[in-house]
């Protein structure tokens, strides 16, 4: 599931297990039935083959903006985050990324885990991938745990800096 080299089968399987307590508590099993062995695989297979980067996140104490744990991390984003992202798995942000407890994330972290609230937020790229912008969304799942979706919103964000430009150019 977390497609970490490293990961035994058992660890995936639990990761599927633990996603699909998540996916059950928001669509019910009128929905899926994802305790059963295709349930799994299919929850498995959606979280790694995903288009969009996400992430699971648990919090081990709501008074500590980094003791957000790891627990999740599909394919897509390893590739935007980069490969160190697969050896933060199992890390808390005080343990994986000290720099990112100065940004304003953990405080979004904390508002789903606390208030049940959605945020959304835009950011850019860095390194290799300086120029993409994303649209970065994490949203309260059961039991003290956050999900996180980000998606390249960069030509999207082209386009609409196109039309406005055409809009000036004609009003």
């Amino acid at each position: 599931l977390l497609e970490a080299p490293a990961l035994a089968n058992d660890a995936a399987r639990e990761a599927a297990l633990e996603l699909s307590d998540f996916v059950m508590a928001h669509a019910g099993r009128a929905y899926v039935d994802a305790r059963s062995p295709a349930g799994l695989d299919m929850l498995s297979e959606l979280f790694r083959r995903n288009p969009s980067a996400l992430l699971v996140y648990r919090c081990e104490d709501r008074a500590d903006p980094g003791s957000f744990r790891l627990l999740m991390a599909n394919a897509e984003a390893a590739r935007i985050s980069g490969p160190r992202l697969f050896a933060q798995v199992g890390k808390t942000l005080q343990e994986a990324s000290r720099a990112l407890l100065a940004t304003e994330i953990p405080g979004h972290y904390a508002a789903a885990v606390v208030a049940g609230e959605s945020r959304t937020w835009i950011t850019n790229g860095s390194g290799p991938l300086a120029d993409r912008t994303y649209e970065t969304r994490c949203f309260p799942l059961v039991s003290d745990h956050v999900g996180v979706i980000y998606r390249d919103i960069t030509e999207r964000q082209q386009l609409e800096s196109e039309v406005r430009r055409d809009r000036k150019s004609v009003g």
